[in-house]
């Protein structure tokens, strides 16, 4: 064998090994940053909600979070393929009292299609992991986790 043989005889070796231990990395098709309203909450237990008001709007509701009357928070929503992660992360936090409010958010960055869907909230610690069909009337509300 001529040393032009095992020249390719390396690369294909070294081609097929790469095959084999290449990741597929889920590259974000887009990350969208959403902001959250606040209104008093009335809830004693902790609930998420996801609601398709439209196909591919989502309305993402959280309670209670325990925010001031300054504070500020928002959602950091990546969609990677059929997966959504949704983070919701403090923003400005101020000394005093907080009270139980209602976080809400319009999320329209989402086709009509199926997802699965991981939420994390900064805000609480909580999280929730559920399958969500961005069409009209479709409602979810996953079981929140410490």
């Amino acid at each position: 064998m001529t040393i032009l043989g095992y020249t390719l005889a390396l690369v294909v070796a070294i081609a097929i090994l790469g095959a084999i231990f290449s990741r597929d990395i889920d590259v974000p098709d887009f990350q969208n940053i959403q902001p959250l309203d606040f209104t008093p909450s009335q809830a004693n237990e902790p609930l998420l909600s996801l609601a398709c008001i439209d196909d591919g709007i989502v309305l993402l509701s959280h309670e209670p979070l325990p925010m001031g009357p300054q504070d500020t928070a928002h959602l950091v929503v990546t969609k990677t393929k059929h997966n959504v992660l949704i983070r919701e992360k403090r923003g400005d936090t101020h000394p005093g009292d907080k009270t139980a409010m209602k976080g809400t958010s319009l999320i329209t960055c989402l086709p009509a299609q199926t997802f699965q869907v991981r939420f994390e909230s900064e805000v609480t610690g909580q999280w929730a992991t559920c399958t969500l069909t961005c069409t009209q009337g479709t409602r979810v509300t996953p079981t929140l986790h410490y």
